[in-house]
């Protein structure tokens, strides 16, 4: 049984790895949130995590890392999720002025 659960692992990676390199995107599904506004569905994000953390503490830490996130992307004018790239997100890592694993723990 685990031999062919690994074998459809592969076969499926196969797959997504192809549909990447000839561009076709559609498997991700991105087209329900890329379009989004950042801050609504940041603020459904806290939602959903404030359903599933039972730390208020752990909440308000990653309440306060989107919030960061928020106002970074938007001081560079992005608003959408779409418009988001990685070099963005790398940019505003290496903005922060904190320790290796806290950089860790806002990726």
């Amino acid at each position: 049984m685990f031999i062919l659960k690994e074998s459809l692992a592969r076969k499926i990676a196969q797959k997504w790895d192809y549909n990447l390199m000839i561009g076709d995107l559609s498997f991700l599904d991105l087209s329900s949130n890329s379009n989004q506004q950042i801050k609504p569905y940041l603020n459904d994000y806290l939602k959903f995590l404030s359903n599933r953390l039972e730390s208020t503490k752990s909440l308000k830490t990653a309440k306060g890392h989107l919030n960061r996130f928020a106002d970074a992307i938007s001081q560079i004018r992005i608003k959408r999720l779409n418009e988001i790239s990685v070099k963005n997100i790398d940019q505003y890592l290496d903005s922060l002025k904190v320790s290796p694993k806290t950089k860790k723990n806002h990726l």
